[in-house]
């Protein structure tokens, strides 16, 4: 379970952050809504514990977030951390050895997200969405159970769209978890349909009625698995 607890975060007395205690359970997904500036990346990396908040906790089973994120937190930001020199072939053989993984095992999900053809392509000559279908397949040999993905939809196509929405569904029914910035809600209306227990936190409001402080408002959405 994640479990946060009175969160405050600022970094100025024009931008802070407020939000109160909840808990997100094994096979959930949690949205954080907002037009760009309203917050969302800021919280996601207090959520990964890249960022320390000024008062609260968030905690991973008991632990603080700092001490457990290594092993059970997987965040895609912005930024994918890739070499671009280095070829799709060589990142995804280097993750393998990192997190014990056979080359059959991980040649099957380099094919299932469309980037087969590119196994010996170097990454700086790939486009967004294939850099970030090759981020999603870093999280898939990572096998964490919390995901906290910055707007992953960013740069797919419709057939990338589909194969992120089906990767998450099967990572949420797996009991792993998801910490999710977005301004878009197909994504999480398309989960509810499929059954999953969705969380939503729309910083939108909250930015435009205060003017300088962000409160998360809490709106549950919730089915059983």
């Amino acid at each position: 379970m994640f479990l946060t607890t009175n969160i405050t975060f600022s970094y100025s007395e024009q931008f802070s952050i407020r939000a109160p205690s909840f808990s997100i359970k094994k096979g959930e997904a949690f949205f954080v809504m907002g037009e760009n500036g309203a917050g969302k990346s800021t919280f996601l990396r207090l959520c990964a514990g890249l960022l320390s908040p000024d008062t609260g906790m968030f905690s991973w089973e008991n632990k603080p977030i700092k001490e457990t994120s290594s092993s059970n937190v997987s965040y895609l930001g912005g930024s994918f951390g890739f070499e671009d020199d280095s070829t799709v072939a060589q990142t995804v053989r280097l993750l393998g050895c990192l997190y014990e993984r056979s080359l059959q095992e991980i040649k099957t999900i380099v094919k299932d997200f469309l980037l087969i053809e590119s196994w010996h392509k170097k990454i700086g000559t790939l486009s967004y969405g294939q850099r970030l279908r090759l981020a999603i397949v870093r999280l898939h040999i990572e096998k964490k159970p919390c995901w906290i993905l910055d707007e992953p939809l960013n740069g797919l196509d419709e057939e990338g769209r589909y194969i992120f929405i089906t990767a998450l569904n099967n990572h949420l029914r797996n009991k792993g978890i998801a910490f999710i910035a977005t301004h878009e809600s197909d994504m999480f209306l398309n989960l509810q349909d499929k059954g999953v227990g969705v969380k939503v936190y729309d910083l939108e409001p909250y930015k435009k009625k205060l003017g300088y402080a962000l409160v998360l408002n809490y709106a549950q959405t919730k089915r059983n698995l």
